[in-house]
């Protein structure tokens, strides 16, 4: 920026006069020229000011357009994937309900047939998972046994130099 010039006051020289003091034309001169100068440099800072405020406003439009822009194409995507979410939720919903008419209407309709309660079905359906659940884990348990023999037989066939 431009020099600051202080302006509370501009020395003058002064003449006395028989009417009065007055001020030295060169001094007030000065004084004008100081003055003159100090707003010429007022208004080039405002022309300063004024093109950064524009190049600042110009760069924050552009700034904006881009975010909208953005913001369009993030709606536009987000638009396609509402509607893909919803085409889907209808299709698990179709497939829900056709599995439910399928498969549980027929078993409900069979309980009913035999007497029994959805409640002791239910149970029966537990106690049947907990005996698959034990006999997993015995199937398990019996094959590392298997692997373990498996490896103990074949760590003696190999120890007594036959073929591998």
């Amino acid at each position: 920026m431009g020099r600051h010039v202080a302006l509370e006051e501009i020395p003058l020289k002064r003449i006395r006069t028989p009417a009065g003091d007055v001020a030295e034309y060169s001094s007030f001169r000065d004084g004008l020229l100081t003055l003159a100068q100090a707003v010429i440099d007022i208004r080039n800072a405002l022309i300063r000011l004024d093109r950064k405020v524009i190049d600042d406003l110009n760069t924050m439009d552009d700034e904006v357009s881009k975010m909208k822009k953005e913001v369009r194409e993030l709606k536009d995507g987000l638009s396609g994937v509402v509607e893909e979410l919803r085409k889907d939720l209808g299709e698990l919903a179709n497939k829900v309900s056709s599995s439910l008419e399928e498969k549980v209407l027929p078993v409900l309709s069979y309980l009913r047939e035999k007497g029994l309660e959805v409640s002791e079905a239910l149970e029966l359906i537990k106690a049947l998972g907990l005996r698959f659940e034990r006999l997993e884990v015995r199937l398990s348990a019996l094959e590392r046994e298997v692997q373990r023999l498996a490896l103990a037989v074949l760590g003696k066939v190999e120890g007594k130099g036959h073929v591998k």
